[in-house]
């Protein structure tokens, strides 16, 4: 599931997700990754998958699965 899917079928917003993560500059960050600006560092993926409880998962950056949205 890719990360913007994910903050709108949740209803977070980039700010409550961003409570979850350790990440500089935490809004705009999520936001260019939401958007497929910007992918994630490798430590970065692992707090998002563990924060999304699995459904957002590395490949989802890459266009690797299945969902297209």
């Amino acid at each position: 599931m890719r990360l913007r899917t994910y903050l709108k079928e949740s209803g977070l917003s980039l700010s409550q997700f961003a409570a979850a993560l350790r990440v500089p500059r935490p809004i705009a960050t999520i936001s260019r990754w939401a958007n497929g600006i910007m992918i994630p560092s490798p430590e970065a993926m692992a707090d998002i998958c563990e924060a999304t409880g699995g459904k957002v998962r590395p490949d989802d950056f890459y266009g690797l699965s299945d969902d297209n949205n």
